[in-house]
């Protein structure tokens, strides 16, 4: 029985037996002594029953996470087209990640004049960038969507369309603002993969840093405030595992490792909407771009899907 239910049973109690003092108290009207001792009594049971409501119906203030995402390397050469193979090749659930950034990489133009003197931040560029072509493929009909899918025996499909109880109003992110927003990344975002994305009604979409090191978004609604930051945080090698040196038969020769890059969430209610609809819908909004990122390209998740591709 988890503490909602528990909670839950205790306001059950306690209005039962508020609904049993009033009639008692009526009964017995006219006895000071009683009467003063009733209200008490009512007065206490009241506030545990306020308190009890705003347990049951309170919003997480704060919600976290964090996404890992490992971009394997050879200085400019990358082998997440590889992943990709392997992973359809096995039916993976987690193969999307890697199959966007792959023709993010192949489709998208590069504009040497913008690259940051840091190479590492290049890896950077491509996470950033796919993010937001990430965040299109899926609400570019509306941030309120339903969304199906299946994954076959060899790929897969799937098909989205816009929620029943949809707000009509949207603030939407079109390729032009896209474009001036991510003016610093060394690729040019492609029309092929970017179809706009919808944000919450009067919400604003701000760039916070932006440097060879980390990306960082602000969203506000008058709802909530979601920090998305994409950050690099080091490198690691891929020889001397059994998982890498398989990989490695099946590269060029070469000095290959793999750049780690961090996608943190950080999201705050704002206490005076912390009972509105509009809170609990765009709560349930940001739950289901974590958990949905978090599949695609959690390297905890591919990386037991690629010891299957790879450690046969």
């Amino acid at each position: 029985m988890t503490y909602k239910i528990i909670s839950i049973i205790f306001l059950a109690i306690i209005v039962i037996l508020i609904g049993l003092l009033i009639c008692f108290f009526a009964l017995n009207y006219g006895s000071n002594k009683l009467n003063q001792t009733l209200v008490k009594i009512v007065g206490f049971l009241a506030a545990a029953l306020v308190f009890i409501f705003l347990d049951i119906f309170s919003v997480n203030n704060e919600l976290t996470s964090t996404i890992k995402v490992l971009m394997p390397r050879s200085k400019y050469n990358y082998i997440v087209d590889n992943f990709s193979d392997k992973l359809t090749f096995i039916g993976s659930d987690h193969v999307k990640g890697y199959s966007l950034m792959s023709r993010v990489m192949l489709f998208s133009k590069y504009d040497s004049e913008k690259q940051f003197i840091n190479e590492n931040a290049r890896s950077l560029d491509i996470v950033e960038m796919t993010f937001w072509q990430w965040m299109s493929s899926k609400y570019h009909l509306h941030w309120q969507v339903v969304n199906e899918e299946f994954i076959g025996i060899q790929g897969g499909g799937s098909t989205g369309s816009k929620a029943e109880n949809a707000n009509d109003s949207t603030n939407f992110i079109s390729y032009d603002e896209m474009s001036k927003i991510l003016k610093d990344n060394i690729l040019d975002l492609h029309k092929g993969f970017y179809w706009g994305i919808h944000l919450p009604y009067n919400s604003n979409l701000t760039v916070i840093k932006s440097d060879e090191y980390e990306r960082t978004y602000l969203i506000n609604t008058k709802n909530i405030e979601t920090k998305i930051s994409i950050r690099w945080v080091g490198n690691s090698g891929i020889e001397h595992s059994k998982l890498g040196d398989s990989i490695l038969k099946d590269l060029p020769k070469g000095e290959w490792y793999s750049n780690n890059i961090r996608v943190k969430f950080e999201t705050k209610t704002k206490r005076a909407r912390i009972f509105s609809v509009e809170t609990k819908n765009q709560i349930k909004w940001i739950y289901e771009i974590q958990d949905d990122f978090y599949n695609d390209f959690d390297w905890s998740l591919i990386k037991v899907d690629l010891e299957k591709a790879y450690l046969k």
